[in-house]
Formats: C-alpha cells, sequence, structure tokens
C-alpha cells in the first residue's frame, strides 16, 4: 500500500498513515488513538483527517459534548450525520463528555483522538493507564493506538524541516467508494491461524496474553478495508498481511512489557495488573496456601518469598493486590487470612 501522496506534508511513519487511510475508507468503524509528546503535530493530524471525510466533525476535548451537540440536536441525530469524530485532547474531556465518549466508541462512527502524556513526554516503559487522563476501559476502546515520541533523530528532524518550507497544502485523497468485502473460506482460516497461533506468548511458567477477540475484530476491520482500498471485492492475503503489520506495529509500541520482552495486552486492558504481576500474585498467593495456619505472619510470607527470589517490595505489592480482590484479609496486623 502506498501512502507517498497521502497527507504529504505530515510526517508519520508507513504503518501509522496506512492506518489512517483505512480508517477513511472503511465500511465499519475503526477507531485509532494517537498519544503525543508537546508539539509532535496531533492537532494537525486531526484537522488534516477531518478535511478528507465528507461527514467529518473536529472538535476539542473541552468542549467535545457543546459541538457534537448543537442547541436543541440530540446527539444521536448528530452521530447519524458523523462518520469520523476527531477529538482533540481527548483526555480533557469532562465527566459528562467520557460517558458521552463511551458510547460513541462502541457506535458505527470512527473515533480518531489524540491525547497528552501527564507528565510530558510518553514513556514507552510505564502503562498506558498511567500517562493519560482516560480509564482503562475507555482506552481499551481504541482499535489502535499509536504513540508519537519526539527523540532527536537526524533524518526525521531533517525531513520534518524540509516540510516547514512546503507551504501546499494536503490535497484531498482520492478515496474509493466503500463497497461490501467477500472475506473467503480460505483467508477465513489463515485470519483464525494468525488469531489462534498468536493468542499468547508462554514465558517461563506462566502465559502472556496477547491478543483478544476485539483483535481479532480489528483485523478483519482492516482487511477488509485494505481490499476497499484497492478496489477488490474480494479481500486477499495482501490485504490480510497489512492489517497484520499494523496490528504488530501498534501493539508493539504500546504493549510489549520491559521485563519479558513480550507483548502483553493487559498492558492496556487491564487496571495495572500486568502478565508478570499476575504471577508474582499467584506465588504469593501459593506461599500462603503453603504456610497452614490460618492467620499467617506477613514476616513469613516475605522469608518464604526471598528464598524463591522474590524481593520484599513486590511481595508487599503482590499481598496489597490481594487485599483489593478480596483474596485475603488482615485480621491483626502483621497477619493475613486467606478468604
Amino acid at each position: 500500500m502506498n501512502t507517498e501522496s497521502f497527507l504529504p506534508n505530515i510526517y508519520l511513519n508507513k504503518h501509522m498513515k496506512q492506518a489512517l487511510l483505512l480508517q477513511l475508507v472503511s465500511k465499519e468503524p475503526i477507531n485509532i488513538l494517537f498519544v503525543g509528546d508537546p508539539y509532535s503535530g496531533k492537532t494537525t493530524i486531526l484537522q488534516e483527517m477531518a478535511k478528507q471525510k465528507e461527514k467529518a466533525t473536529f472538535c476539542d476535548g473541552i468542549l467535545f459534548t457543546k459541538i457534537l451537540t448543537p442547541t436543541n440536536v440530540l446527539i444521536k441525530e448528530t452521530m447519524n450525520n458523523t462518520e469520523l469524530l476527531c477529538v482533540d485532547d481527548v483526555d480533557s474531556c469532562t465527566a459528562e463528555d467520557r460517558m458521552v465518549l463511551k458510547d460513541i466508541l462502541n457506535s458505527k462512527m470512527s473515533v480518531l483522538a489524540v491525547a497528552n502524556p501527564k507528565f510530558g513526554r510518553f514513556d514507552p516503559y510505564d502503562l498506558i493507564r498511567n500517562q493519560i487522563s482516560l480509564d482503562t476501559k475507555t482506552i481499551s476502546s481504541f482499535d489502535l493506538i499509536f504513540p508519537l515520541k519526539d527523540f532527536p533523530e537526524e533524518k526525521k528532524d531533517r525531513m520534518l524541516a524540509k516540510l516547514m518550507f512546503n507551504k501546499s497544502e494536503n490535497k484531498l485523497f482520492d478515496l474509493p467508494k466503500g463497497h461490501k468485502v467477500i472475506i473467503n473460506i480460505e483467508l477465513e482460516e489463515k485470519m483464525i491461524d494468525y488469531y489462534v497461533k498468536n493468542r499468547a506468548t508462554p514465558v517461563e511458567d506462566f502465559v502472556v496474553i496477547k491478543h483478544v477477540l476485539r483483535t481479532f475484530t480489528t483485523l478483519i476491520k482492516l482487511t477488509k478495508a485494505s481490499a476497499i482500498l484497492n478496489e477488490r471485492l474480494t479481500a486477499n492475503e495482501d490485504d490480510l498481511n497489512v492489517a497484520i503489520e499494523i496490528i504488530e506495529y501498534s501493539f508493539n509500541q504500546m504493549t510489549k512489557d520491559a521485563e519479558s520482552g513480550v507483548i502483553d495486552i493487559d498492558r492496556i486492558s487491564s487496571a495495572n495488573l500486568t502478565a508478570p504481576k499476575r504471577k508474582n500474585i499467584n506465588i504469593v498467593l501459593k506461599i500462603i496456601e503453603d504456610l497452614t495456619e490460618r492467620n499467617v505472619l506477613v514476616e513469613d510470607i516475605i522469608e518464604k518469598g526471598k528464598r524463591l527470589g522474590i524481593e520484599t517490595e513486590i511481595i508487599d505489592e503482590a499481598l496489597e493486590q490481594l487485599r483489593r480482590m478480596g483474596e485475603i484479609y488482615e485480621p491483626h496486623v502483621g497477619f493475613v487470612t486467606k478468604l
């Protein structure tokens, strides 16, 4: 898929541009979130994308509900007239806005949104939910999430500087008309094989979940959109490969666990409970079960954990998580009991 003529005055890598282009032509909603460093061109992306589609609405997160719902116009009516909603500073939405956004993310409308990291710069090693002011459910409602990082890089910096001299506007891309796409049995089996074989990754003595059913849904939508873009009535393996490349790129950027080095979907979809943390919780729970006393001394848990190579800080964190989950409680100071 050649993306050189698509938004030529905006610097994005191939996979990001492919995703945006497929979002424009898809007959099914594709939701994309960019998390970007300051001055990384997030707003410009939204503005230019809104120009590319006739039924598109651009709004700022702070004014989200007001712009989406003009006087005496119901949200549902506005949604029917919008195919692509471009939301700037989505993390600044009010509580009311976020309730509306959750409905839209599960509607027939595509959403393209950008958010700002709380602490200024995107940290690839921290969980995304710790970096933007959106809840886990909202974050996991996006099909694709991409970081926009402003790292010094000579080739990129030269290209961005050169673009500043290009005063011509981004032209409207000649989008093909959407049509129904057929996925034949052969391609269907290949899609299922990809999903099943990449569903999870074994790491030592635990399993890391890589893909969930939503990923498979995204795979189908991207594959069909690629077929539409290439004006094919029946999707083929090239369309599937484009979809896989985009998904893998997004997941490698946003869900790769620094400790295990593998993709862990829980870095997006779980409230801080990633695969390594689940492993530690299970080990601590097993320690409590092995210590047969009803009221188990926390010091004994820490001591046994140390013999297994687990640091005190990690054990304390696992105990706190077990308390929140209702697996244990503290009958006396310094003791825990399994429920």
